[in-house]
């Protein structure tokens, strides 16, 4: 091997390590959905739930309300969910009645859920 094509083959190994490195770097994809605990707030006394999207970065799929029967009560596509603002969940509003509902987020990658008490 000639000096040239040792050093365009070292060129080579040494580019296609650094694409790689990086590539591995980009491709780490993040929904932030873990973050919606730190967003997420109750008043315990108007019985409101707040979720703070603002807060967190979270690409919205739907949001939804099952009963403790796992039947859907409420859905919310994330087309109709503000952006950078805080959604509010008024359990009244929706007709819910009286007792416990899993309050469900889900994002294109993950799912978070919170169990929220209806008075």
């Amino acid at each position: 091997m000639n000096f040239r094509t040792s050093l365009s083959l070292l060129i080579l190994l040494f580019a296609g390590g650094l694409f790689s490195q990086t590539a591995d770097n980009d491709l780490v994809f993040t929904s932030g959905i873990k973050d919606l605990d730190k967003a997420f707030y109750q008043d315990k006394e108007e019985g409101l739930y707040y979720i703070d999207f603002d807060a967190v970065s979270v690409i919205v799929k739907s949001i939804v309300i099952l009963d403790s029967q796992g039947s859907e009560k409420f859905k919310v596509e994330g087309t109709e969910v503000p952006i950078n603002e805080i959604f509010e969940i008024d359990p009244k509003t929706l007709g819910l009645s009286p007792g416990r509902y899993t309050l469900q987020v889900n994002s294109y990658t993950d799912s978070w859920q919170k169990t929220i008490t209806v008075q």
